[in-house]
């Protein structure tokens, strides 16, 4: 027998109390049947009139269970519950990769159909559909035959047999469309047909009419609450639109911003990015993964940053390394394979991107959160250690020289304190601002060079290299993306996003502050400055907490707008502009 569920919230509450009784009554007497354990335990629950009965019921329970929430015995989607779209077409491909290489060694005969979930058609969506049918349709018998026993059974034994089966016969109508939409998904992904894609719309449908049934019945919803239905819908609605070229998952978040390289030096630009702490991920043009490159990192250990990659050829031998942070305390360079050069152990997670610092020899500086910066030079050996004593979230920034030496590096500490620090790691000054900081851009100009932090609680900082305060000026609400720098036809202007969904425009002296556009939602990603649309001048790239994208004029009006899908699911990269297809 068996349960929907982990939770008794979910399940009969009954099947693990039979297997328990029936086993313990195996243990004392290895000579009784099965079949007579389990039905002593079912005399003695449901009474001596209808105990046989209920027992031919629960018996079907474990392939009641086995069909609501695997396919074909495979746990191709997460049976305790499903947090949104991307978990759900994730773990359609992880669990079946999991099961090909690791369980069909021991079976196999599992493998093909492994990899059928894994690369699906339309003869694997339709099998799985029948199986989910099947599955509603042993629930609908079983509710069925429990109210053939209500008269035999007491009251309270009644409604937990006649609600576990609803539940259950909820949970099949939940799955069904969840369970086609994985497989369905994976078979649009590798065709992008017009009737693939309306497949997919269909499904969007059903699963938006389920959670309005889920949402009216008198049940707790199974796994998936109606409101996460409703977005799961919504999110595959927006993959769908015809804008969208491609879309790359994986089971946590890019929380880094995406960088372009020529790895392989055949003039095809490939996408590089950190998930987040855990797994460098390399794609080429049209989406398609090149190569991962797997840490030991976790991936829940970061809150907000994670590493950009850096791609530099390092040891001057014309082909580039890449270097980036992981949660396992490391910075590793790799080559343009994906093959592990080096790698430098911290004592903490390494959030911040590694910059080069051009001296009399190349240094990667970069900082963890041990509150250590750390510079190594191309073959990862340290060179300095630097402890700021407070945890390193974010990238250094270099700060040239105005004789045209290496120049200063600034750091900046999670708690807010910035420290400035020389080629060899001394310490030349270090400032508080007394709160975390968003981030900070460089301004070379008139009268000389500064650096402007934005602190997350609301105020513009200007300091001259030396640290000399040059102004400062708090905005009308809290900083949620680090400032960006724009040269506008009306002059050089610090762009700024807030929590309120406000994009400022702070001028380069700090006396003037504009709202150039308002949002819906908190601006959550560093503006970027691109033509985007080819007409010589150059739009702002926006991102916010719903997961939507805004290119902005100069004016700050809304040339097009990418609709957002949840909360939970924010733009916190910096977006990324590239004619990634040549098509100009």
């Amino acid at each position: 027998m068996a349960r929907i569920a982990w939770h008794e919230k979910y399940s009969f509450g009954t099947p693990n109390e039979g297997n328990i009784w029936a086993f313990s009554r195996w243990l004392k007497n290895p000579e009784l049947a099965v079949e007579q354990a389990y039905g002593d335990w079912a005399v003695s629950r449901y009474g001596r009139k209808a105990g046989r009965r209920v027992l031919d019921i629960l018996l079907r329970t474990n392939d009641l269970v086995q069909k609501i929430l695997f396919v074909r015995g495979f746990k191709s989607i997460e049976s305790g519950h499903v947090s949104g779209l991307k978990h759900l077409l994730v773990v359609r491909k992880l669990h079946p990769l999991v099961t090909r290489d690791v369980i069909s060694r021991y079976k196999p005969g599992l493998r093909p159909t492994a990899e059928e979930l894994v690369d699906p058609v339309p003869a694997t969506r339709a099998w799985v559909r029948q199986e989910k049918d099947e599955a509603l349709q042993i629930a609908e018998r079983c509710l069925w035959e429990v109210e053939r026993l209500r008269d035999d059974l007491e009251p309270a034994r009644y409604r937990e047999l006649h609600n576990g089966f609803a539940r259950a016969a909820l949970a099949a109508r939940v799955w069904k469309p969840l369970a086609e939409l994985s497989v369905a998904y994976g078979i649009w992904e590798r065709t992008r047909s017009a009737n693939d894609a309306e497949v997919l719309r269909c499904l969007a449908d059903q699963i938006d009419a389920i959670a309005d049934e889920a949402a009216a019945s008198p049940f707790q919803t199974p796994l998936t609450p109606a409101p996460k239905l409703h977005e799961m819908a919504a999110d595959l609605r927006r993959i769908l639109r015809p804008e969208v070229q491609w879309a790359y998952w994986y089971y946590s978040d890019f929380a880094s911003a995406p960088v372009l390289a020529d790895l392989e030096g055949d003039g095809e630009q490939e996408i590089l990015a950190v998930n987040r702490g855990k797994s460098l991920h390399v794609l080429d043009s049209r989406g398609r993964r090149r190569w991962l490159f797997q840490t030991e990192g976790l991936s829940w250990a970061y809150t907000s940053m994670t590493s950009a990659p850096l791609v530099a050829d390092l040891d001057a031998d014309g082909r580039p390394e890449v270097l980036f942070g992981a949660s396992d305390g490391k910075l590793y360079a790799l080559g343009q394979q994906g093959e592990l050069r080096w790698w430098v152990q911290t004592d903490g997670p390494v959030s911040s991107a590694p910059v080069l610092l051009h001296g009399r020899e190349l240094q990667v500086v970069f900082g963890s959160r041990d509150g250590r910066l750390r510079a190594v030079d191309r073959w990862g050996r340290v060179r300095w250690v630097r402890d700021l004593r407070e945890p390193i979230e974010q990238s250094p920034l270099i700060c040239p020289s105005s004789g045209g030496g290496a120049g200063t590096i600034l750091a900046w500490t999670s708690a807010g304190r910035i420290s400035a620090v020389d080629t060899s790691g001394s310490v030349l000054w270090e400032r508080r601002l007394g709160g975390p900081l968003a981030g900070a851009v460089f301004l070379n100009g008139k009268p000389g060079p500064e650096v402007v932090f934005a602190a997350r609680a609301g105020a513009l900082l200007s300091l001259s290299p030396s640290g000399r305060e040059l102004w400062r000026r708090d905005l009308p609400a809290a900083v949620t993306a680090a400032p960006a720098v724009w040269d506008s036809p009306k002059g050089r202007l610090i762009l700024v996003g807030t929590a309120s969904g406000q994009l400022l425009a702070v001028s380069s002296n700090g006396k003037d502050v504009k709202n150039l556009f308002r949002n819906t939602v908190a601006l959550t990603a560093p503006p970027v400055l691109a033509d985007v649309n080819g007409d010589g001048a150059a739009e702002l790239v926006c991102g916010d907490a719903s997961g939507g994208v805004s290119v902005l004029g100069w004016d700050g009006k809304v040339l097009w707008r990418f609709p957002g899908g949840s909360d939970d699911s924010p733009v916190v990269a910096t977006p990324l502009v590239e004619d990634l297809d040549h098509d100009g």
